[in-house]
């Protein structure tokens, strides 16, 4: 699977390429084997040969004796622009001058400023129930009682007959 999408590349490449110029021998070599390995794609480079050598015969388009002078009128057409103005120009709903942007830009920092003291409001509110939490845990009796509790947890599963005992006895 490798080795075929591996071929279909280079013969893609070598189709490009037959596309910009005609290929050299080691490229014609190169195609022969591909299409000796893949039968099916004979019939497509036919039709790809075919188009690059009509397309080689048309002559080449000609271009217009004056078109360096008609590229040259259009720039000049074109009104020069500061390069700080076309960071703006994405903001069509900003209004010009620079008073209305000193004025969004402060309200931003506020804005920010704002959210951060609110953000810290609420961890130091969470930290206090935390800490309250804690405190109700101080409460709680001592663990010491907890010392003896395999020996005590024992004495509860002590067995009432002794199975070996009862076999020696039958």
């Amino acid at each position: 699977m490798m080795k075929a999408s591996m071929q279909e590349a280079e013969y893609q490449k070598i189709k490009e390429t037959g596309w910009r110029r005609p290929l050299t021998e080691v490229e014609r070599s190169r195609l022969r084997e591909l299409l000796a390995a893949h039968p099916e794609w004979q019939d497509f480079w036919e039709e790809e040969a075919a188009l690059n050598n009509l397309i080689r015969r048309l002559p080449s388009a000609a271009v217009s004796t004056n078109f360096t002078s008609r590229v040259v009128q259009a720039a000049r057409r074109l009104p020069a622009k500061p390069s700080w103005r076309s960071r703006w120009e994405m903001f069509p709903w900003l209004p010009a001058g620079w008073v209305p942007r000193v004025a969004l830009g402060a309200a931003m920092v506020c804005s920010g400023l704002l959210s951060f003291h609110q953000y810290e409001a609420m961890r130091r509110a969470q930290m206090s129930k935390e800490v309250v939490s804690v405190s109700r845990l101080a409460a709680l009796p001592s663990i010491d009682w907890l010392e003896n509790f395999d020996t005590i947890n024992r004495l509860n599963k002590v067995k009432v007959a002794d199975d070996d005992l009862l076999t020696v006895l039958q």
